[in-house]
């Protein structure tokens, strides 16, 4: 009987914090994607793509059981609009998920020197660190590399725990 209860006690601690995502919606029509269609859903994360009419390619991914995180990886188009693009990504990111920028003098300069790094060629990643500071929805990173003629980007939002 108290080897049960013990048992009760650990598995109660495990699912303490996490969020079942198999009920979970990142509401993708509503940032504005089509063709929107879940690829995973399961009690311990989550996982949805959908598009816009450019050819954008975007999938939500968390897993909250295990870290707070949400990634969210993009395929576009390389274009002149790649500036633009991340911008706009990052801004749905936020309606998606919550993550707000706090300094967003880094934000447009992180952006401009991914666009640059990609434009010439070369992959960009911020040495790892946040792209806009930390703000109440957490800290977002960016890479971003150029691959076949299309802009391969991940964007991902680290929440604080609890």
């Amino acid at each position: 009987m108290l080897s049960a209860f013990a048992s009760a006690l650990v598995l109660a601690s495990v699912q303490d914090g996490c969020v079942d995502h198999s009920a979970y919606n990142f509401d993708l029509e509503g940032a504005r994607l089509r063709e929107v269609e879940i690829i995973r859903s399961e009690p311990a994360g989550r996982s949805e793509s959908g598009s816009f009419p450019d050819g954008t390619v975007v999938t939500v991914s968390a897993a909250y059981c295990t870290d707070p995180v949400i990634t969210m990886d993009v395929d576009a188009p390389l274009d002149a609009q790649n500036e633009m693009r991340l911008g706009q990504l990052l801004g749905r990111l936020d309606v998606i998920a919550g993550c707000t920028a706090n300094d967003w003098a880094a934000q447009d300069a992180s952006l401009a020197a991914a666009t640059a790094a990609v434009e010439a060629g070369d992959a960009w990643n911020n040495d790892g660190a946040p792209i806009a500071g930390t703000g109440e929805g957490g800290e977002v990173t960016l890479d971003v590399r150029p691959v076949d003629g299309r802009l391969h980007a991940t964007f991902v939002c680290s929440r604080a725990a609890g």
